[in-house]
């Protein structure tokens, strides 16, 4: 899978989930093993992300469980 594959398919992703009332709550980095700082980064930025987020609020939670029972 390229770099660019991976990307446009996350970013897809990101666009369903959008329709479906979700925030962007996926993160896509590509690093070389010398640059694994880059990594721990990146997590450190999501979770801070999703820290300010919050929960997904029940509501939400329901409409996406029916939505994917059909």
């Amino acid at each position: 899978l390229s770099e660019k594959t991976f990307r446009e398919h996350v970013n897809n992703i990101r666009k369903e989930l959008q329709k479906h009332g979700l925030h962007t709550r996926l993160l896509a980095i590509s690093t070389s093993l010398p640059q694994y700082d880059k990594v721990l980064n990146a997590f450190n930025m999501m979770k801070s992300r999703l820290d300010r987020m919050g929960p997904l609020p029940d509501s939400l939670r329901e409409k996406l469980r029916q939505e994917l029972k059909d």
